[in-house]
């Protein structure tokens, strides 16, 4: 899901207080920032926003630019301030099921899509940790 990084010492924290997914990945560990769902109404499509912007702080990690999107997800560069040097991130954003909201929160576009959601996360960590472990 993110390309290796060796653990990082104490407790992982977000600087940005909201319902997004980011894996990153270290030797035999990776470590999940995991979403609360919310089911707010969906922003009509104009006000939809997709990516986290180019230098959003997610702990030490600093958004540099946009890899690629997908159906289920967004890959990212970024840098590793504590690490100094370049990672990829990779959040889990099924664009069919859920929307960035203002204050780049992640929301269910309706009630009926949240068990899917969370079947599609609870598979994308899964995938994040068997990739951890090589």
């Amino acid at each position: 899901m993110s390309i290796p990084l060796p653990p990082s010492d104490g407790q992982k924290q977000t600087p940005l207080d909201d319902d997004r997914t980011v894996i990153v990945s270290a030797a035999e560990k990776a470590t999940v920032i995991t979403p609360t769902i919310k089911t707010p109404a969906p922003p009509p499509m104009s006000e939809n926003i997709v990516a986290l912007p180019v230098g959003t702080r997610l702990s030490e990690f600093e958004i540099t630019s946009l890899i690629g999107e997908g159906g289920f997800g967004i890959v990212y560069a970024a840098l590793d301030h504590s690490l100094e040097r370049d990672v990829a991130i990779k959040e889990y954003m099924p664009s069919s099921l859920a929307a960035r909201t203002e204050g780049y929160t992640v929301s269910v576009r309706a009630e009926r899509y949240a068990d899917t959601f969370q079947a599609g996360l609870k598979s994308f960590v899964n995938e994040a940790k068997l990739l951890a472990r090589f």
